[in-house]
């Protein structure tokens, strides 16, 4: 590991997508699914199973507002082009393998956003934060472990298209 400063892990910070696909959930969970529950509260519908999905529902909602509240963007950290840092687009070479893509994204994030963002937390992103370019890395995965060397690490900066 690097001595590169890392954001403090009980901070939120969001890429601009992440923002958006956060936003855009909330929306739907407001707008259709929360109200559709709702409104089966007085049929005959309704059961133990649609009332735990409400309450799920509803604090899903609460949460997300939490975190749009409270999130800094990732914009906003330190920059090191020769190091991995979260909110960054990584390239990847898997021994004897293709270059992959990822973004290093806030476990936050990761849950909404799809594509090829990367939890901090994963095993991948967790192997990969305070890395340098032209590292090795060995990566815990299910099926054991894997070496990969980091190609590069750059700024997803707003406007630009995530892998």
């Amino acid at each position: 590991m690097t001595d590169t400063v890392q954001p403090d892990p009980s901070e939120v910070f969001l890429t601009r997508q992440g923002r958006r696909s956060l936003a855009a959930r909330a929306r739907v969970l407001q707008d259709e699914v929360i109200p559709r529950l709702a409104a089966l509260s007085g049929t005959d519908e309704r059961d133990d199973a649609t009332t735990a999905q409400h309450e799920s529902a509803t604090a899903q909602l609460a949460r997300i507002r939490h975190t749009l509240a409270h999130a800094r963007p990732t914009e906003s950290l330190p920059d090191d082009p020769l190091v991995v840092e979260l909110g960054e687009t990584v390239t990847i070479r898997p021994d004897g393998a293709a270059p992959e893509q990822y973004v290093i994204v806030d476990p936050n994030e990761a849950l909404v956003s799809g594509g090829r963002q990367v939890s901090a937390r994963s095993p991948l992103g967790h192997a990969l934060l305070g890395r340098r370019v032209g590292d090795e890395v060995d990566v815990p995965a299910p099926g054991g472990h894997y070496r990969c060397t980091i190609e590069s690490a750059t700024r997803t900066t707003p406007g630009s298209h995530t892998p």
